[in-house]
């Protein structure tokens, strides 16, 4: 997974057991990423392992989502937090 070899590279312990407890999350996560980041491919990875998620993709966004599209990025949170059953 690309996402584990770019983590592992930096800080090795840390990230090898967030990995390992993705699939363990009780709660529900939020995954967003911009379009034209040239890495949201790695949260196509952690979707698959996290149980409860939302993953969405921002257009006209690179790697800082929340300042290069404030709107739809307030409006996927907003629409999470607001979530009334499971997401």
């Amino acid at each position: 997974m690309p996402w584990q070899t770019a983590c592992v590279d930096l800080v090795p312990q840390r990230c090898q057991s967030v990995h390992e407890k993705l699939p363990q999350l009780s709660v529900p996560a939020l995954l967003l990423a911009g379009q034209h980041d040239k890495k949201w491919k790695i949260l196509l990875e952690m979707e698959k392992l996290i149980p409860r998620n939302k993953f969405h993709i921002i257009k006209d966004a690179a790697h800082r989502v929340h300042l290069e599209n404030p709107e739809a990025f307030l409006a996927k949170v907003k629409a999470f937090v607001l979530c009334a059953s499971p997401c």
